[in-house]
């Protein structure tokens, strides 16, 4: 008999789960575990010469992942509205730390734009 992997079984069962992000008033779901591509791409740029990844390919690599993550029309709008490349940068370091198992965002919870570091805002219930 012939061995047979139905890997694609495998995947309709998987749950999909996702980690909801608001930007500028817009709830958008991404997928909480990085899709392939993303480290794919990082593993391709850095097999140069130097094995180190310049600050510009650094950035065109959160830019490649944001597409992927969000999709282009999402990244649109985040532009339009006047996101920065720092502001992008960070979104996506949240969204990465958030799906290796890092910090969950707390409801009421925010960020200082100045330091970065984290403000709980106080909810009624709290």
């Amino acid at each position: 008999m012939e061995k047979y992997i139905d890997f694609d079984r495998f995947l309709q069962e998987k749950e999909e789960k996702t980690i909801r992000v608001r930007v500028y008033g817009e709830d958008v779901e991404v997928r909480s575990e990085i899709p392939m591509m993303v480290p794919m791409m990082l593993a391709r740029a850095s097999g140069g010469a130097s094995g180190v990844m310049s600050e510009q390919e650094a950035g065109l690599m959160v830019f490649r992942a944001a597409d992927i993550m969000f999709g282009h029309k999402t990244v649109d709008r985040f532009c339009e509205q006047g996101m920065s490349t720092e502001e992008l940068k960070e979104l996506m370091g949240r969204i990465f730390a958030a799906s290796q198992g890092g910090e969950e965002e707390e409801e009421g919870a925010a960020y200082d734009d100045e330091t970065g570091r984290r403000a709980v805002r106080k909810t009624k219930n709290a």
